[in-house]
């Protein structure tokens, strides 16, 4: 009789071990998925922007043209800078210059189902990108070498197309370093500047690709420097 209470009551306490113990593989695949849901939780928190085109640039600008001295030693010269463009952006210089209104049904028209007419109708489609890129890069490479500087006038002459992807390099060498006069005696539209004396420089400017050295574009420019310690 006893034996039998006894075999009652460690069945009565096995039952409520049972009930209440959830198997090992259970607690394992709890843990696991709490785990997962701070981990989703956590990069989403941290997530990483979804991947855009953008334009790139390797090594950065080179040569001595940059923080020389404005003097006649200015001469030969030269800068550099590598870029590599996509055809985003194209769209983004063109609706730039051009606007919202020169936008419409043309191929860097924001709005997909008015610029699709023109960019199935177009034989090259956009794997060839405005020379206003190239006339934009030159530009900025200028600037940044020389932020001086006036620009008096620029030529530019295109030989080949600009592709999307390929590499290119643009280069500015001083060919002739000119001093005296101000601003105004070259251009009077510049009297607001004539206090000020310095140099006119005349850059030769070109745009190559990287791969084969194929000239892309070519020209010159003609800055004025003022010398403001003159």
């Amino acid at each position: 009789m006893i034996r039998a209470k006894l075999i009652s009551s460690h069945l009565s306490l096995l039952g409520r071990s049972v009930r209440v113990t959830r198997p090992s593989s259970q607690i394992i695949y709890s843990r696991s998925r709490r785990t997962n849901d701070y981990n989703l939780r956590h990069l989403s928190s941290h997530s990483i922007a979804p991947t855009q085109e953008v334009d790139t640039e390797e090594g950065g600008p080179k040569g001595d043209l940059f923080h020389s001295p404005i003097d006649d030693t200015l001469l030969n010269k030269t800068a550099s800078i590598r870029r590599t463009f996509s055809p985003r952006s194209n769209a983004q210089v063109m609706l730039t210059c051009g606007g919202a209104s020169l936008a419409a049904h043309a191929s860097w028209d924001p709005q997909y189902s008015r610029a699709k007419s023109y960019i199935r109708s177009h034989a090259v489609g956009p794997a060839v990108l405005s020379p206003v890129l190239i006339n934009g890069l030159v530009g900025a490479l200028v600037e940044a070498s020389l932020p001086q500087g006036f620009l008096i006038s620029c030529h530019m002459k295109q030989h080949r197309p600009l592709i999307v992807g390929v590499q290119v390099e643009a280069t500015i060498s001083v060919t002739s370093v000119t001093e005296g006069g101000n601003m105004a005696e070259i251009d009077t539209s510049y009297e607001y500047l004539n206090q000020s004396r310095g140099y006119e420089l005349v850059l030769q400017t070109q745009v190559k690709s990287v791969s084969d050295g194929t000239l892309i574009s070519e020209g010159s420019q003609n800055i004025w420097l003022p010398h403001y310690d003159a």
